[in-house]
């Protein structure tokens, strides 16, 4: 969460108002604190895309997925069914691909592959950041509408009652 404050400190220090984008891929137990810090990073001006988390359970009971302005994000799997370990509930904003993912190896060699809701997010940030630079002036609260009102509704399959059915699909927006 240091790396959050720090983020918001620079912000605050830099010239101009541009919105920026944080994409948190990482979560625990539900903390307010860590809520706090990450509704506290949206007030300045950045969008917080929050990874919903890989238990199976209401993101509404972990954090920062359950902080009230963050844009938290669960994933689906290859046939658009919510993955086997996404998270759920009305804390999830948005859903995207996050089974069998590829992503650049750390061997610095090809790729390889990857399932998680912290490989969703990034997804729906890279999204948000193509939104931005088409039209810098967005604020952070107007970009996080923008990313709901564009995404696709009731295209994903199985999910849990009182989960909201909004899909990004990075390759087609």
């Amino acid at each position: 969460m240091r790396g959050i404050e720090w983020c918001i400190q620079q912000k605050s220090k830099a010239r101009g108002s541009e919105t920026q984008i944080i994409n948190l891929s990482l979560g625990g137990s539900y903390s307010e604190a860590s809520n706090e810090i990450a509704n506290r990073a949206f007030q300045s001006g950045m969008l917080v895309v929050v990874a919903a988390g890989n238990s199976y359970t209401d993101a509404c009971e972990i954090s920062p997925a359950s902080a009230q302005q963050a844009l938290t994000i669960g994933a689906t799997d290859q046939n658009d069914k919510l993955a086997s370990f996404s998270n759920y509930g009305n804390c999830v904003k948005l859903f995207a691909p996050g089974v069998q993912c590829n992503y650049a190896s750390a061997s610095g060699y090809g790729f390889t592959t990857g399932s998680g809701t912290s490989f969703a997010s990034p997804l729906v940030a890279g999204v948000a950041a193509s939104y931005l630079s088409e039209n810098r002036s967005l604020t952070a609260s107007a970009l996080h509408q923008l990313m709901i009102s564009r995404s696709k509704l009731n295209a994903v399959k199985s999910l849990p009652q009182g989960t909201p059915n909004r899909f990004v699909n990075p390759l087609c927006q």
